[in-house]
């Protein structure tokens, strides 16, 4: 048999490029190089997390909180939130939370000095910016949850998201808790609901009480399955539903007003033991609960615009969502975000019947076998903050 002489100059030139010693050089320079390059990235943002961690001092309150596994504290990190203070520490003390920590990130208002009064409330500090520097802020609220709440319920929000859950009216926190624990869950989707005035943007008042801000608008909110999220990083996949009635939210009545896009799913309430926090708005190893709760968001309060304007300067969070409501409070002074689809929450019942918050039969089931709770009838609660507050 006569061999092609072709092919055996073919099989030598495929072995001579099998076996270059200038191609697996350039190989092994570029996978060494990349390797490298990102041991060089994790060991900076370590040394970068370990500079943050060294920079917080504590200010004012209890340095260690014991707690049992029915109660609650509440974490926060904040800047520039003295208008929220006074109404954010009523509504959950009024909520029944065993203890509030506040981590102060280089506010220049009367946050500290105003936060520090109150017993039932810690305060810490850092001065190390976290604007577009997500991991700190990851970073900084996973620190307040394995220090103060190790192996304990954790309620980790913002300083204008007032927390609530279903039938909270006649089931006491200390019950809901136990519900939670009873069924072997580690966290509770929370659904964020953007709360605002009646009146124009260039009419609104100094300042915040929830009064002032009862409406809401559920209209625009797109449901999508909830391990079709967006982070990009299979986070929600680590994670266990155990209702499949909780979805996953975004636009809402941002979309309808400034065109933004913006997440309202977060997993805000969690045990902090197996749970680690993977994102500002997501947990992971969680086993969420057969019902979601929601936040009730005060983010359009005061002069908010000007607020926009200060964090597109600062290059901080999500600039085109806060250049598109300069853009249009521009545009439009008179803007009022009230429209037509519109309406006054009430309570809870309202969310449930509107599809927003949901429930399983399971816990209605649970719910009915409770008599409304001293001071809060089903006839006079409100999810948003009363007179009372």
């Amino acid at each position: 048999m006569l061999i092609n002489p072709e092919s055996i100059s073919a099989i030598i030139t495929a072995f001579v490029n099998l076996f270059n010693p200038v191609r697996i050089i350039k190989g092994i320079h570029r996978r060494a190089t990349a390797w490298f390059d990102s041991t060089r990235r994790k060991l900076d943002r370590k040394l970068d997390l370990l500079q943050v961690r060294f920079s917080i001092r504590h200010i004012s309150g209890k340095k260690r909180i014991k707690y049992q596994k029915d109660e609650l504290v509440v974490v926060c990190l904040v800047r520039d939130g003295s208008c929220y203070i006074e109404s954010f520490v009523k509504h959950y003390s009024l909520m029944g939370v065993k203890h509030i920590v506040l981590l102060d990130n280089r506010s220049v208002d009367d946050t500290v000095s105003l936060a520090r009064k109150y017993q039932n409330v810690t305060v810490l500090r850092t001065p190390v910016p976290i604007a577009n520097k997500q991991y700190r802020e990851i970073y900084l609220k996973h620190y307040l949850a394995r220090r103060f709440c190790k192996n304990r319920w954790c309620l980790c929000v913002d300083i204008d998201e007032f927390f609530d859950y279903p039938f909270s009216n006649i089931i006491n926190l200390g019950e809901f808790i136990r519900y939670l624990n009873r069924h072997s869950y580690t966290a509770v989707v929370t659904q964020m609901l953007d709360m605002f005035s009646h009146l124009p943007v260039n009419k609104l008042k100094e300042g915040f009480s929830p009064d002032g801000y009862r409406f809401y608008d559920v209209s625009n909110v797109v449901k999508e399955d909830y391990f079709a999220s967006r982070f990009g990083d299979g986070s929600e996949k680590k994670n266990i539903l155990s209702n499949s009635h909780v979805k996953f939210h975004t636009h809402g009545i941002r979309h309808s007003i400034f065109g933004s896009i913006n997440y309202l799913t977060k997993h805000q309430l969690f045990l902090a033991k197996r749970v680690r926090i993977s994102h500002p708005h997501w947990v992971v190893n969680a086993t969420c609960a057969d019902i979601s709760a929601v936040l009730l968001h005060y983010k359009f309060v005061g002069d908010f615009v000007q607020t926009a304007r200060k964090y597109i300067q600062e290059r901080y969070a999500v600039p085109a969502e806060y250049l598109a409501i300069v853009a249009e409070c521009d545009k439009n002074p008179n803007l009022c975000m009230k429209l037509e689809t519109s309406k006054q929450l009430e309570s809870v019942d309202d969310l449930i019947e509107a599809g927003f918050v949901v429930v399983s039969e399971q816990y209605s089931k649970w719910a009915q076998t409770f008599q409304p709770a001293r001071g809060r009838t089903a006839d006079s609660f409100s999810l948003v903050a009363t007179k009372n507050l």
